[in-house]
């Protein structure tokens, strides 16, 4: 399934408390740039940190020559507008124009898809209220689960082809296999990395990974024809007509419905292609039965 880095995700907050005096035409689902604004807010602390700029400009120009001190308050007023998230940007304007600007634009920090909206005209927001999520979705994840015998093949930088249902395909690299393994499936998740800068592919879009082979010749079994107990992998070869015997193996990875299996079964042996896991569960029925069978009177 395609999900988003964690890192790709961004929130969008005011650093001073204030009302909402406009909000851009910024829907879910709509893609904005780095620095677009998206909505202006009328704080009062803002507002005051403006004034004291420019009291503080005109005592550095005024009559007598410019105090060395005075200078420093116009360096110290816009480093405090910085820190309520303005930027230099409005500080010049401020100055250039000579008087306070009421509403202050808050902007997108990064490009990508908003992903979350929480703002209304009027409303009151502070540092902690979220107003706009925003998802970069020029590179995603892929996470896949793999068989156990699958994990030494997909070292960090594999490269591999995501087929998703929706028809869309891309070349994924292999980034790294969570250090776990799934107790009931015996299955591990790999994490690959897709770049997706033409956003073709969506987060919760499913599908499969394919993971190239070598061209050399290698002994392919049915999928279902591989018992794996988590402890062992084996297959059922017919030892003769109607007999079969459990054979441990070392299995591959799965290609599509089929297996490949490193060694243990050689080629044009005759194996049981269905109903392996009836056999193994008889067999372990039989070897339960065997004791008790052996001190019967």
């Amino acid at each position: 399934m395609l999900e988003a880095p964690e890192s790709a995700i961004s929130e969008v907050r005011v650093r001073s408390a204030g009302f909402v005096e406009q909000v851009a035409p910024i829907e879910t689902g709509a893609k904005v740039k780095a620095g677009e604004a998206l909505l202006w807010v009328y704080s009062p602390d803002i507002l005051r940190t403006q004034q004291e700029l420019l009291t503080a400009r005109a005592l550095s120009s005024g009559g007598a020559p410019a105090v060395h001190d005075d200078a420093e308050m116009v360096d110290a007023a816009k480093t405090r507008l910085e820190l309520l998230g303005v930027g230099r940007g409005v500080s010049n304007q401020v100055l250039a124009k000579g008087k306070s600007v009421r509403a202050i634009p808050v902007s997108a920090p990064k490009t990508g898809i908003v992903t979350a909206r929480n703002v209304s005209l009027g409303a009151y927001v502070t540092p902690e209220t979220m107003l706009f999520q925003i998802t970069d979705l020029s590179t995603l994840w892929v996470s896949a689960t793999a068989e156990t015998a699958d994990v030494a093949l997909l070292a960090p930088k594999t490269r591999a082809r995501f087929e998703s249902r929706r028809g869309t395909a891309i070349d994924v690299e292999a980034l790294l296999v969570e250090p776990r393994v799934a107790a009931r499936t015996r299955t591990a998740t790999v994490r690959f990395l897709a770049k997706n800068d033409d956003a073709s592919l969506l987060p919760g879009d499913i599908g499969e990974v394919v993971v190239p082979t070598t061209d050399e010749e290698q002994v392919v079994v049915p999928r279902d024809a591989v018992v794996d107990t988590g402890a062992q992998t084996y297959v059922f070869v017919e030892k003769s007509p109607g007999r079969f015997t459990p054979r441990a193996i070392t299995a591959g990875p799965i290609v599509g419905n089929d297996r490949i299996v490193k060694s243990g079964v050689e080629p044009g042996e005759a194996i049981v292609v269905r109903g392996a896991f009836l056999l193994d569960s008889e067999s372990r029925l039989q070897g339960a039965l065997a004791p008790s069978m052996d001190k019967a009177p």
